[in-house]
């Protein structure tokens, strides 16, 4: 026990952890299975999936909050846009409604669903759109025309004017009447005859006595926007349509009712089923093309392209297990490695569950990741090979090996975690979160390749020895080279970083979350559409104001921005003065309630007022004429049914209306009610409408959104105008750069961790800076090769920063151990750090090279650019023997000199104290002479040291004559 305390901790810790493992190797893999067993239940039970990208920020955090209140106002619900492609709006129609009509039978997932607008109820209400002074101007004509229209009535409607003068008469039981509106009721009589003849007589003369022109500005009443988006509405009917300015594109909006929430797909079957009918109506359609996109759709595929994760880890693992057979040879020993990591794995799905709980975009990968970096035991198997052909005992063998590549292999494993861990410091809860899950994954698979590993391979290697052992790769003599060109190798690795490096000027970042989607994707392209023919996206930023005034002063301050295209609301549709224009809409209204209220008559009611007046006209001195005339009148109208009676007479009375100076459709369905939100179809305004009554608008960005100067500058100039607006642009914006500052915040965090283990390791600086080594070249040549071959840093590559400091310093710690090992006759790498230097980066390249395969283009850049940078971690840690071996020989004759000339300086002084003891005494001081070449290196004693010399020649010191060995001995100054 007293050695042990001298033995590093880490040394100490491996130890004792081996040590105890291979006590009760059986009890140890029972124990872990058990853990395995419960991680296994827990992840099942208690994980949770958040596909929302929202999930990923920091509530706290105050651009997050903003848009937390907007949830609350509106839902976080957003918008599904089904366009249809044809030919013309005529091919469009039909289909949108054969849609909306399928999508209606299936209410338990779909609603919200808006595909046209009816305007009906606006239309009534069109007075209020006028300007007030039009409105002013308006009803002064219409107090001149009500002055006509009362002494005028009967040019009007003549058969009510018929009817009313015969009911007056019948009243009055007299034929005064006749008299009194003699000119009246002869001028009805004639028009009502041109009307039945089908002469088609006008109003002209009504508009000519009241000034007013049929083409009054009136005329052009109700046109007010009620879009919600950039398109043209059909104004020719109550029902209005979406459509692109071409006609080409007919859109229908909807939303899906909420889920569970659990599943890694959200809103699975609401999609599957939406893309269901679309399908099966476009193939009932030919010549048309429908699609569907929006967030929930976008989100949706994203999320099912990286849900292959479980598939590329599988393969991953497949690939790390081949490595394992092909370093070191047989199926023991592989597969054991392969059960110690996959145990690995399994510990850190109940860790998840305990820790988090929940997996979101970023860490729902984590199982493929640790496949690629928790592969430990490969250092410690390729040292036991070598330890247990030396040692008899296969116990003694695995805790000799914990003891020597111990502190090595816990290092690169609490180094690859500290660079995990550090996320955690951020405030981007996305980085955050997958450092604690990753951090805490890394080491309990070292904790397995401690523990279940040399269980393993204790029970395996029980009964074995050492001949039966297989021979792993021989990969010394393939870098037998850095022993013979140490400088010539430093000097090109030199060379090749700085070339490299050069590329860092072209290395570029690409926020276009769009790219990250595979390509060929339905909902992208559908998006890219929207884009190109109506300049609409899924992503717009959203400014709540709490009043109709407010929401029109912002809109207005909106489209004043240059960044800014379009903005869409519903406070547009609410006129402005409602209050100083009602009392003009309310007098217009009066005035032609006479021609709105005018009854239809039919055939018998006419034919029997014309009775009653015939009647009454014979009464009358002279009235004989008169009475043949309503006579033959009542037998023109005998020969009209009602239905082409009241056919003759609407249209009589549309030309009437026409000399009004209001359209005849407004004069029919006129009212003096205000607009509301209520005319609206309630789809429509719970979109723009919250449940604290806010008004929503919708700000469009003006050009492309993607580029960061424009993403900066449509930012920067809405918040100008609402510091408090939200919405997708703004959140991208906002989490791009917290996301990135959150890397580069976790790469600073974990380089001090780093430093930190590794020093407490090495316990010395130059040490330290060795192991440093690859993982600076590599990350120079790894952002330099990104430069050169143009392959962009995005959103989800970013996170190789962090990652390739835990993984780069890996390679370096061991080489430097290694080379600590052998010390002063460092050659090269032993053939056992060789071969787990290489197995170990080749499986590290291999998990992460399977998210190549990946149809995610975030993931496979990931994969890609992760693959790399290991690669040339690798490749800078096998050459860096050389370096060493260069640096090492410098420092060794730097050392060797520095020895000859401080052993020459003690002899001189003890000569010289020699010197002064002799003259003291009076005695010849006797300097003990130690024939040694100062200047040759060559250890072989002459003959002359093997024997005794005198001191002196001739009474004169022997430093006055000439040495007494072969080599030149340096003088003393006089």
């Amino acid at each position: 026990m007293p050695q042990l305390q001298k033995i590093h901790f880490l040394a100490y810790l491996s130890r004792q952890l081996v040590t105890l493992a291979t006590y009760r190797p059986v009890l140890t893999l029972i124990l872990g299975g058990f853990i395995a067993a419960i991680s296994i239940f827990a992840g099942i039970r208690f994980i949770e999936i958040h596909t929302s990208r929202a999930d990923l920020l920091n509530p706290r955090n105050e651009y997050h909050r903003r848009w937390l209140a907007y949830v609350r106002e509106f839902s976080d619900q957003e918008d599904v846009y089904v366009v249809v492609q044809g030919d013309s709006p005529d091919q469009i129609k039909p289909i949108l409604a054969e849609i909306a009509s399928q999508l209606e039978k299936h209410p338990e997932f779909f609603h919200s669903i808006l595909w046209r607008v009816d305007k009906s109820n606006l239309k009534r209400k069109g007075l209020y759109y006028l300007p007030k002074d039009d409105l002013a101007r308006l009803a002064q004509k219409i107090v001149s025309f009500q002055a006509v229209l009362g002494s005028q009535i009967h040019l009007v409607d003549p058969a009510a004017f018929v009817a009313g003068l015969a009911q007056l008469v019948a009243q009055t039981g007299s034929p005064e009447p006749l008299l009194q509106y003699h000119s009246q009721l002869v001028e009805s009589l004639s028009l009502l005859g041109r009307i039945l003849a089908g002469s088609s007589p006008s109003g002209d003369g009504l508009t000519q006595m009241s000034g007013v022109s049929a083409s009054h500005p009136a005329n052009d009443y109700g046109r007010a926007e009620t879009t919600t988006g950039d398109f043209s509405i059909e104004k020719t009917d109550a029902e209005e349509m979406f459509f692109s300015p071409d006609g080409r594109l007919g859109l229908l909006t909807l939303r899906f009712t909420p889920d569970s929430g659990r599943q890694f797909t959200r809103f699975s079957e609401h999609i599957c089923t939406l893309r269901a009918i679309l399908h099966e109506v476009e193939s009932q359609h030919q010549g048309v093309s429908i699609g569907a996109t929006g967030l929930p759709l976008l989100e949706y595929d994203e999320m099912k392209s990286s849900s292959s994760s479980a598939a590329m880890a599988v393969l991953s693992l497949a690939g790390v297990v081949f490595v394992f057979f092909a370093g070191f040879g047989g199926v023991r020993y592989p597969v054991a490695v392969s059960l110690s990591l996959l145990m690995g794995v399994t510990w850190s799905v109940g860790y998840v569950a305990a820790a988090v709980g929940h997996l979101n975009i970023l860490t729902s990968a984590f199982g493929a990741m640790l496949i690629g970096l928790g592969d430990y035991g490969v250092h410690f198997v390729s040292h036991y090979l070598d330890t247990k052909r030396k040692t008899r005992q296969t116990r003694e063998a695995l805790i000799a090996t914990a003891t020597q590549v111990g502190p090595g292999i816990a290092t690169g494993a609490i180094t690859t975690a500290a660079a995990f861990f550090a996320g955690a410091l951020t405030d981007f809860l996305g980085v955050a979160e997958l450092g604690i899950i990753a951090g805490g994954g890394v080491l309990l698979c070292w904790l397995s390749d401690m523990t279940v590993l040399p269980a393993v391979i204790c029970l395996m290697d029980r009964e074995t020895d050492a001949r039966s052992l297989p021979h792993d790769l021989e990969l010394a003599p393939w870098f037998s080279f850095i022993a013979k060109a140490p400088r010539g190798i430093t000097l090109g690795m030199a060379a090749a970083t700085g070339f490299l490096a050069l590329g860092l000027s072209g290395l570029q970042y690409d926020y276009n979350l769009l790219n990250l989607q595979p390509v060929g994707l339905d909902s992208v392209q559908t998006q890219e559409k929207l884009v190109t023919h109506m300049s609409r996206s899924s992503y717009f930023a959203l400014s709540m104001a709490p009043s109709l005034e407010e929401a029109r002063r912002r809109k207005a301050e909106f489209l004043a921005l240059p960044t800014v295209d379009r903005v869409e609301d519903l406070a547009s549709v609410i006129p402005e003065d409602i209050g100083a224009k009602k009392p003009y809409v309310e007098a217009i209204v009066a005035a032609v309630q006479p021609l709105v209220n005018s009854a239809a008559i039919s055939s018998e009611q006419l034919s029997q007022a014309l009775a009653v007046l015939a009647s009454a006209a014979t009464e009358l001195q002279g009235g004989s004429q008169l009475a043949q005339w309503i006579g033959q009148m009542r037998n023109q109208v005998a020969h009209f049914t009602s239905e082409e009676l009241t056919t003759r007479l609407e249209k009589y009375r549309e030309s009437v209306s026409q000399a009004f100076p209001l359209k005849p459709e407004m004069v029919r369905n006129l009212t003096a009610e205000p607009p509301e939100l209520t005319d609206l179809p309630p789809a429509l305004v719970d979109r723009f409408v919250g449940r604290t009554s806010q008004h929503l608008l919708q700000i469009y960005c003006k050009g492309d959104f993607w580029d960061p100067e424009t993403m900066r500058e449509f930012v920067t100039q809405v918040r100008r105008v609402d510091p408090a607006a939200t919405g997708n642009p703004i959140q991208i914006y906002e989490a791009c750069h917290q996301m990135n500052r959150a890397y580069i915040e976790a790469a600073l965090y974990a380089f001090f961790a780093i430093l930190i283990v590794l020093y407490i390791d090495f316990r010395n600086l130059k040490d330290v800076l060795l192991a440093l080594i690859p993982l600076f070249l590599g990350m120079v040549c790894l952002f330099g090769l990104m430069g050169w071959l143009n392959l962009p840093l995005n959103p989800a590559n970013m996170i190789t920063l962090p990652l390739i400091l835990g993984i780069g310093i890996d390679n370096g710690v061991h080489i430097v151990h290694d080379f600590r090992k052998q010390g002063i006759d460092y050659k090269m790498p032993s053939n056992a750090t060789l071969v787990a230097v290489v197995v170990n980066s080749l499986t590290t390249m291999i998990g992460f090279g399977a998210l190549m395969l990946s149809p995610h283009r975030g993931l496979e850049s990931l994969g890609r650019v992760l693959t790399f940078g290991v690669g040339l971690t690798l490749v800078t840690a096998l050459l860096m023997p050389g370096f060493l071996r260069w640096i090492h020989g410098l420092l060794r004759s730097e050392s060797t000199l520095n020895t000859e000339w401080t052993t020459f300086i003690k002899e001189i002084l003890d000569e010289r104290t020699a010197e002064g003891a002799g003259t003291d005494s009076d005695t010849p001081a006797v300097v003990p002479i130690r024939a040694k070449n100062r200047v040759s290196t060559n250890p072989q004693p002459t003959d002359r040291d093997e024997q005794q010399q005198p001191t002196t020649v001739d009474g004169a010191p022997l430093s006055q004559t000439e040495p007494a060995m072969g080599g030149v001995r340096p003088r003393r100054a006089a």
